[in-house]
This record gives structure tokens, C-alpha cells and sequence, in this order.
């Protein structure tokens, strides 16, 4: 509890400081918003593939992925380019995101001669297990840009692969005197090696004036390493644009800073050829830190059987007692927090519960399998009860 509120006053201390900066910083040269419809030539610069969004800024990348793990956060942006004076990268000199839970809100200042802000409001919704849908809707103060909203996708049918898509600007707004067409991006991610290696592939179509759907087609090969718990390494290539970037984070539990670059081999005159972006992200889920020494993992084993009931029984001296769900689901929950605990051993020997006790508990362990943590079922039978329980690992 006593995290949970320092969290939040933390929390409440950088969102006030990064709303005053950003509304000093957004005066003097023109600068561009992040995914604002019309800036697909721009270098951008991406924090996560859109089948492996972050929690908070995802409601840029593919607001299906707000909040997928459950968690709360916030994410500030500072961004720098080569010196260009007409255009910027994510964050437009300064940025935040926030959500809580499937909620988020993000605010950017961009700077066009006067005040001009852009807010974006997005929502996920869990549609099925691994199935989730996201909705931002964008609006902006100071331009003259009708309001826009994107589309996002996310499945996750293993814990080795992820699909994303994105349609940008699907209600095809009016940006001056033009009409911006959607953008539609398509993601697939896979973990080879699990959560220490990911492999991203993203597919990027747009149109414009002077090109139609399927002229181009914009790839991004995403790599993203961990070699330690805490340090993150992530580089790719943009084929397309002839762009690479590459970008470092060290994670402190809840506290998370990262640096990116960008550089492109061509570039269109006026638009920076270097751009780069730093930030620093809060989460209510504590993931592994630099600052923790490295453990051996410690697997749980627990043996499932007999009878799960919903109602402690009275004690009695002739009879075992016998575990209930809520047990059960704290039992669960205490592994899941465990920094310590790193999977479960689950044994089942033909347990009994009803189906909506038995779905409940199927929610509670892939919750645990959602915190980064593994499931290995072993049975020497199993019936159709059994099945839905192992279905989780």
C-alpha cells in the first residue's frame, strides 16, 4: 500500500512539472506531432513494434495495447532532431502519456509560431483470451486539422508470437486545404528465445498525392535484447526510408529511462536526416531492475487435488480440510507478486471444482504467466476440467 501511494504522488509530481514544461515549450518554430496523419516521410522514431506496444505508449502505436499487462504508468517525452526548423519526432520537444489500466491520455506541445497542443484520448478492451481491441481519438488546439482516430489490433495466441495492426487516421481528416487518406500498419513479433529476445517485422501502407496504396511498402525489422535483467537493447532498419535506429533503457523496478536515435542514409530538403528521443516511464508493476542482484529462479510446485470448494467448511478432527477457491486465487496472486518466483510446477491429479471456479482460477494463473513468469502442467490423465487449467501454460 505503501508503494501504490508513493507511485502515485511520484506520479502526480512529474505530470504537473511535464504539463507546465510543455505548455512554456510550445511556442516559436513549427513542429509536428507524433503519428500525425501527413507524416509518414518524416524519420520516425519507434518505441515499440505495434505487435509488442508499451502500456503507456501504446495509445500512439497501437492503442490495443494500452495497458495489456494490467499495469498503470506514465511516460514523458523530450525529443531533439539535427536542427531542422521545421520538423520534430515523437514528443514535439515535450510529451506525456498516461494510463490507467485499458485508459490513456497523451499530450503533446508543438511548437507552430503560436500555441498549438494535440491531445489523444484511447481505450483498449479485451475482447477474448489474447484478443485485444484499442480505439485514440486525437484533437488539437491551435491548427487547422479537423480531429482523427485510429484503429488497434492485438492478439497474442502464444507467449512466443504477437500480431498488431493499426489504421491511422481511419476517418480520413482534413489537414489544411487536403484530405489525409488512412495509414494501415501490420506487425508480427516473436520471442525465440522468450522475453530475452524479440524479432519484430512491421508493414507500413499510406497514400498521398503522388503515391497510391501498394507503390510502397514500408518494412521495419525490429530487434530487441536483453542481456541482463534491467538493461533492454533495441536496433532496426526501415527499409523504405533507408533508416536505422538504435536505442538503450535501464530499468530500475518502476522506474524506467531510455534513449533513441534515428539517422536516415536519404532525405527530402528541410527534413532532419538525425533525430533522437529520451524518456522516462513509470509502472505500477515492478519488472526486473538493474539494482537486483541476480537470483537463481525458483520454481513453485504444487500438487492440485481433490476437491476445491467455494465455502470454508467447519473444522473437523475426522476429515482433511480442504482447500477453497479463494485460497486457491490468493495462493496464485502471492506467487505472482513474488519477485522471488520465477514459475509454477503445477501438478494436476484430477482436482474437482465447479466451471465457473475452474475459469476463475484459469484467470488468476494467466494473470501469473502475464507478469513474465512461467506455467509447466504435468498430469498423468486429464479430463476435460483438467484440460482448461493446463491450457494456460
Amino acid at each position: 500500500m505503501k508503494m501504490g501511494r508513493g507511485f502515485l504522488t511520484l506520479s502526480a509530481v512529474l505530470l504537473s512539472t511535464a504539463v507546465l514544461a510543455g505548455t512554456a515549450a510550445a511556442q516559436g518554430d513549427p513542429y509536428l506531432f507524433v503519428n500525425r496523419p501527413g507524416t509518414s516521410t518524416i524519420i520516425p522514431l519507434p518505441f515499440s513494434p505495434r505487435a509488442m506496444p508499451g502500456p503507456t505508449d501504446a495509445l500512439w502505436t497501437n492503442p490495443a495495447g494500452i495497458g495489456w499487462d494490467g499495469s498503470s504508468g506514465l511516460l514523458l517525452l523530450n525529443s531533439f532532431t539535427d536542427g531542422s526548423e521545421n520538423y520534430s519526432v515523437i514528443g514535439d520537444d515535450y510529451g506525456i502519456g498516461v494510463n490507467l489500466g485499458p485508459l490513456a491520455y497523451g499530450y503533446e506541445a508543438m511548437r507552430a509560431g503560436a500555441t498549438a497542443e494535440r491531445h489523444t484520448f484511447a481505450f483498449s478492451s479485451r475482447i477474448s483470451e489474447g484478443l485485444h481491441l484499442g480505439l485514440a481519438y486525437h484533437w488539437s488546439n491551435g491548427l487547422d486539422q479537423q480531429n482523427s482516430y485510429d484503429f488497434g489490433f492485438l492478439a497474442r495466441p502464444t507467449r512466443w508470437i504477437s500480431l498488431g495492426a493499426q489504421v491511422e487516421a481511419a476517418n480520413s481528416p482534413r489537414v489544411g486545404l487536403a484530405t489525409v487518406d488512412p495509414a494501415y500498419h501490420l506487425g508480427l513479433a516473436v520471442r525465440p528465445l522468450g522475453p530475452r529476445l524479440t524479432l519484430a517485422l512491421d508493414a507500413s501502407l499510406w497514400k498521398t498525392p503522388a503515391i497510391s496504396y501498394g507503390d510502397t511498402l514500408d518494412l521495419t525489422f525490429t530487434a530487441d535484447l536483453v542481456p541482463v535483467p534491467g538493461l533492454r537493447l533495441r536496433g532496426g532498419y526501415a527499409m523504405d526510408r533507408e533508416l536505422v535506429f538504435v536505442g538503450l533503457s535501464f530499468n530500475f523496478g518502476h522506474v524506467e529511462t531510455a534513449s533513441y536515435g534515428a539517422r536516415r542514409g536519404s532525405t527530402t530538403a528541410g527534413l532532419p536526416t538525425m533525430a533522437g528521443a529520451s524518456t522516462l516511464r513509470l509502472s505500477s508493476h515492478w519488472r526486473p531492475s538493474l539494482l537486483t542482484p541476480l537470483e537463481k529462479p525458483v520454481v513453485i510446485y504444487w500438487k492440485m487435488k481433490g476437491e476445491i470448494i467455494e465455502e470454508e467448511e467447519p473444522f473437523s478432527l475426522f476429515k482433511f480440510r480442504r482447500m477453497t477457491l479463494f485460497e486457491a486465487l490468493q495462493r496464485v496472486e502471492k506467487l505472482r507478486r513474488d519477485k522471488k518466483v520465477r514459475g509454477l510446477l503445477l501438478q494436476l491429479d484430477n482436482p474437482v471444482m465447479g466451471p465457473s471456479d475452474r475459469l476463475e482460477l484459469r484467470e488468476a494463473l494467466q494473470r501469473f504467466r502475464d507478469a513474465g513468469k512461467v506455467i509447466f502442467v504435468y498430469a498423468d490423465d486429464l479430463h476435460l476440467g483438467g484440460l482448461v487449467l493446463a491450457s494456460v501454460a
